[in-house]
Order: structure tokens, then C-alpha cells, then sequence
């Protein structure tokens, strides 16, 4: 997390996430700031002003993963 900041009792907060390839951005970020408010709110009895979201980086899948053999292939 880049920073969390309160001014008064409202929150800023700033977390930074990494996303797998092909996984909707949107949708990522989305839920990330409803559990971010949901889990802040909760715990500090803050009201969370802000979320800015910063995706740190795609995750691409493993080259490992893709050429694992299929179960029962012989090579």
C-alpha cells in the first residue's frame, strides 16, 4: 500500500495491486475499493474518502504451466 492518510475522520487510501493477465482491470479494481471501504470502515470506524487504486503490475502465466504435459500423455 502506497499510503493511507485521515484527515478528521475521513480516509484516503492508496493501495497498489497486480492483476493476472486476462482478468478485467475494472472488475479488479472495483471490488478491491468495496472491500478496501467495507474492511477500513469496519475496523476504524473512518469514512473512506478516497481509494486510488495503482496496478503495479500484470501477472503473465508461468511458460511452466502452459507446456505441463496433459495427464496420461506420453512424450
Amino acid at each position: 500500500m502506497r499510503a493511507f492518510e485521515v484527515r478528521e475522520r475521513r480516509a484516503a487510501v492508496d493501495p497498489d495491486v497486480v492483476v493476472e493477465y486476462g482478468v478485467s482491470i475494472v472488475d479488479v479494481t472495483g471490488d478491491v475499493r468495496t472491500d478496501v471501504i467495507s474492511a477500513v470502515e469496519r475496523m476504524t470506524g473512518l469514512e473512506v474518502g478516497e481509494v486510488n487504486i495503482a496496478v503495479a503490475d500484470v501477472r503473465l502465466p508461468d511458460a511452466e504451466e502452459e507446456s505441463e504435459p496433459e495427464e496420461g500423455r506420453v512424450r
